[in-house]
């Protein structure tokens, strides 16, 4: 057999191995993180407006009835949700808080700000057609919540900022809503795009009604 031969054999023979080293690898991390449960919930990091402050007012071009939209916290719960329109992540988190909000488990409203044009927050919303999506060209609403990395929620209840965090994908989002909240009661729960009178019920005035 010449060396060449046997310099094949032996290369082989070492790739075979590293095979099944990583396949090892990968089984154990597999067992551990059963063993470990699931993933952490949502990053609590130091950005962002401190918890238990009173939460700016919220306000941006709603898409799904193109005007400017005003939110009343008080007396109510939402979960405000800051993405980018260029962030990979954020698209993610966009598609679960849609699922999220189709699942009607939640006595939370779901509203989602995007900083971008308005055009390319509208592929944003097209993702999640039934959320509440505010546009913010200008960042002014991360600006004034101290928002520095997207996607990145607050939990807001009667106005007070209850719990915030990095919400990468929806095993973050859900530990943020389980923190604050309980699953919904009976009452059905009305979709964001219908009428005047309904968006009353959730809180909900436009820029026109208070001016």
């Amino acid at each position: 057999m010449s060396g060449w031969n046997v310099l094949v054999i032996l290369t082989l023979t070492l790739a075979i191995a590293e095979g099944f080293a990583i396949f090892a690898l990968a089984r154990a991390i597999g067992i551990l993180q059963l063993r470990l449960g699931p993933e952490p919930g949502a990053l609590n990091v130091g950005e962002g407006l401190r918890l238990y402050e009173r939460a700016p007012t919220v306000t941006g071009f709603d898409l799904g009835l193109q005007k400017p939209r005003v939110l009343t916290l008080e007396g109510h719960k939402f979960a405000v949700i800051f993405v980018d329109a260029i962030c990979r992540a954020c698209r993610q988190i966009v598609r679960d808080a849609g699922r999220i909000e189709a699942s009607g488990l939640w006595n939370i409203r779901l509203v989602v700000i995007a900083k971008g044009s308005h055009e390319q927050n509208r592929i944003l919303k097209d993702l999640a057609p039934r959320l509440m999506f505010l546009s913010d060209p200008s960042g002014d609403m991360q600006r004034a919540y101290g928002v520095e990395s997207t996607p990145f929620a607050f939990l807001i209840d009667d106005g007070q900022i209850q719990a915030k965090g990095i919400v990468n994908h929806r095993d973050h989002l859900e530990s943020l809503l389980e923190s604050v909240s309980t699953v919904r009661d009976s009452m059905p729960w009305v979709p964001a795009s219908n009428t005047e009178k309904e968006d009353e019920d959730v809180g909900i005035r436009t820029a026109q009604e208070v001016t």
